[in-house]
């Protein structure tokens, strides 16, 4: 993630790992997700949209996997999925 950013310029900029982040197995359970850290993306994002709407400068991103078999579609401006099923 950090050389796609340095090639696009982007400056002043940090990248986190999920692990850096307590996500409660039990909220993955309330929001019907697994538990994996693919899933802990994209509960933080959606919590991170709830809890405080608009923020500048706040991306989560998580793998592609096979959401679009099984119709999962996740409405949140700071979600963004891969092109592909692996990063």
């Amino acid at each position: 993630m950090e050389w796609f950013l340095e090639q696009r310029g982007v400056e002043n900029f940090a990248v986190y790992e999920i692990d850096t982040v307590d996500i409660p197995t039990q909220k993955l359970f309330e929001l019907g997700f697994n538990d994996s850290n693919r899933s802990r993306v994209i509960a933080l994002a959606l919590e991170i949209q709830k809890q405080f709407g608009k923020l500048p400068h706040f991306t989560c991103v998580a793998d592609k996997d096979f959401d679009w078999l099984f119709g999962n579609d996740y409405t949140c401006d700071f979600l963004l999925f891969s092109d592909y099923t692996s990063l």
